[in-house]
């Protein structure tokens, strides 16, 4: 992207005749740079970002995001509670699950936890290639 807005500024130098190039390109990126995101990797130091996650398996931490969505699978095996952090299943950086076993514990989080900025606590593991944590007791999970 920023290799573009080098061309688009050295085009508009030349169709403007100007000689000074590179300073209108420092001018058109001040311009169009976008303000940065307010992100979650501002996170305490003892606490880990859902993209951070996957830097520390094996660990135990505390991973916290926002919940992109949240959902029962009631006909898979071992009935699982999916709770997908910051971006949508299949694409999430991180998932914390509640087995069926231990759904009791947590209400019925599908319904309430999405759209939450929420922490989990517990050793992070990795399941086909992405991070997650399971949770057991509902201690493990705090909303912020």
């Amino acid at each position: 992207m920023r290799s573009l807005f080098i061309v688009v500024s050295l085009l508009i130098g030349l169709i403007a005749g100007c000689s000074a190039a590179q300073t209108r390109h420092d001018k058109l990126v001040a311009i169009v740079t976008p303000t940065p995101k307010i992100t979650y990797e501002s996170v305490s130091a003892d606490r880990l970002t859902a993209a951070q996650a996957k830097n520390h398996v094996g660990k135990n931490a505390t991973v916290c995001g926002v919940v992109a969505i949240a959902f029962y699978a009631s006909r898979f095996r071992r009935q699982p509670t999916l709770i997908c952090l910051d971006h949508y299943y299949p694409h999430q950086s991180f998932t914390a699950v509640i087995w069926g076993e231990d759904r009791s514990k947590f209400g019925t989080p599908e319904t309430t936890l999405n759209g939450k900025e929420i922490c989990v606590r517990g050793v992070i593991e990795e399941y086909q290639g992405e991070p997650r944590i399971i949770l057991r007791n509902k201690s493990q999970l705090t909303e912020k």
